[in-house]
């Protein structure tokens, strides 16, 4: 024996998740050199829904959905949603929101999704500041 601990080699969902993550955050950075920040929930929440909407939805009508590019829209979706929470979350309330919670990626997928077609823009706030918590969530996990 060589003195080292063995360790168990990670779920390959868990090696999976980290794959996404890592597009997403290379997608957000790239994001962040190129574009000004987020100046109001209401201008994050159209940026988020643009590229779900007009972009990502597109291929799920032209049954594309599971495509490359579909995938690629798809991360574009995750990087907006972690530039909302890096322009308009400061720490002050965005780490109290992520402490101690685990939510799985279909719960955060359920609450984008719920997010984005709601009508009153007071419940859109409410529910994108839910989902972009359990994003981050998922993130500070890692």
């Amino acid at each position: 024996m060589t003195g080292r601990s063995q360790h168990p080699a990670p779920p390959p969902e868990l090696e999976r998740v980290d794959a996404i993550m890592a597009a997403i955050r290379a997608e957000l950075l790239s994001a962040m050199e190129q574009h000004q920040p987020m100046h109001s929930p209401h201008e994050g929440h159209s940026v988020i829904r643009e590229e779900l909407t007009r972009e990502l939805w597109d291929h799920v009508c032209a049954d594309t959905g599971r495509s490359a590019n579909a995938a690629k829209e798809a991360i574009q979706v995750g990087a907006m949603a972690a530039r909302y929470l890096y322009d308009l979350c400061g720490p002050d309330r965005l780490l109290p929101a992520i402490k101690g919670e685990h939510v799985d990626p279909a719960t955060v997928a359920r609450r984008v999704w719920d997010a984005v077609y709601r009508t009153s823009r007071s419940e859109v706030s409410e529910a994108n500041a839910m989902a972009l918590a359990d994003i981050a969530r998922i993130e500070v996990e890692r």
